[in-house]
């Protein structure tokens, strides 16, 4: 008999019981918001700075944070195996966002159009509270 919700990872059983623990997700989604307030407060004045000095602490931030989510794919794929990963429609959102921010953080990609993938986190929140924002949020007539 096949169990569909059996996981065809390699992970040993306690990691697999991490990655369905409530505080691995809370984690990520706390990064996740971490990751936008940085997005967030970037701001540009070319009087002060020249455009080719980009480089600054908001860069470095987000190759860590993009560290993190790759290595958070990673783990996920190690204990699900690919094709269950693969199952999931968010988990392919994930990992196009990790291979997108990626490319955002090579220097001479950064700030560029493939800033949109580093703003596209947000959609992973916005997917896991879409039923708590739609009651929260004032109807307009």
């Amino acid at each position: 008999m096949v169990d569909d919700n059996k996981t065809n990872g390699f992970a040993p059983p306690i990691f697999q019981h991490v990655l369905r623990s409530n505080y691995f997700h809370t984690f990520f989604h706390v990064l996740v918001l971490v990751d936008a307030s940085i997005a967030a407060s970037l701001e540009f004045d070319h009087h002060l700075k020249l455009p080719q000095n980009k480089y600054d602490n908001i860069y470095y931030a987000e190759v860590v944070l993009t560290v993190i989510f790759a290595l958070e794919a990673l783990f996920k794929i190690w204990c699900l195996g690919f094709r269950g990963y693969l199952k999931r429609s968010l988990h392919v959102f994930e990992l196009v966002l990790v291979f997108g921010t990626s490319l955002h953080i090579i220097p001479v990609l950064y700030r560029t159009p493939f800033t949109c993938f580093q703003v596209k986190y947000i959609n992973t929140l916005r997917y896991h509270f879409s039923p708590f924002i739609s009651f929260t949020l004032p109807v307009s007539r």
